[in-house]
C-alpha cells in the first residue's frame, strides 16, 4: 500500500473531510478518537498487520507514524 492509498483509507476510516498528510498530527484531527482507534486496529487486522498493538497506536503522534506501522508490519 502506497502513501496515497493509505491516506485515502484513513480519511474513509475516520469519516473526515479533512485533508491529511503524513505530517498531520493526530491530536489535531477532530475525528481521531477511541472509535477511530478501534477502526484502525480492525483495518490493521484486515491487512494482516499482526504485530501492531493498541499501545503502538496510542503512542503514534502523526499520520506518518500510523503509516509506518502498517508499512513496516506488512514487510515482515
Amino acid at each position: 500500500m502506497n502513501k496515497n492509498e493509505f491516506l485515502e483509507e484513513l480519511v474513509d476510516l475516520m469519516d473526515t473531510e479533512e485533508e491529511l498528510s503524513l505530517e498531520t498530527k493526530l491530536e489535531e484531527i477532530e475525528e481521531w478518537d477511541s472509535v477511530s482507534n478501534i477502526a484502525f486496529m480492525a483495518f490493521c487486522a484486515t491487512r494482516g498487520c499482526s504485530n501492531i498493538k493498541p499501545t503502538d497506536i496510542k503512542a503514534a503522534r502523526t499520520v506518518g507514524d500510523l503509516y509506518n506501522m502498517v508499512r513496516d508490519d506488512s514487510q515482515v
